[in-house]
This record gives C-alpha cells, structure tokens and sequence, in this order.
C-alpha cells in the first residue's frame, strides 16, 4: 500500500514542478519567488514521504 501512495505522490510532484515553470514566465518577478518557494516545498514534502516510505 505505502508504496503505490507514494508512487502516486510522486507521479504529482513531478507533474506540479513541470507546471511552474512555464507560469513563471507569466508571472511577474514578485510572483516568481512565491512559486519557487511553493515548488521546493513540494519537493521537501515528497522526499519526507519517500523516506518515510523506506522506513
């Protein structure tokens, strides 16, 4: 079970941290920083989960 949740949680993150990208060349540069911001905490969010997974 835990693994298919976190094969699935990582199926999102990749697909949240491609989105970005392309919107921060929308977004002006205030903008930028808070979405930086969001996707590194999606990142620390998965690895969190990843490493509870192998526990």
């Amino acid at each position: 079970m835990s693994r298919a949740l976190s094969r699935g949680h990582s199926t999102r993150s990749t697909n949240i941290d491609k989105e970005p990208a392309a919107v921060l060349l929308a977004l002006p540069p205030r903008s930028n920083a808070f979405a930086i911001t969001s996707i590194s905490a999606g990142w620390c969010h998965a690895l969190a989960l990843a490493c509870d997974g192998r526990v």
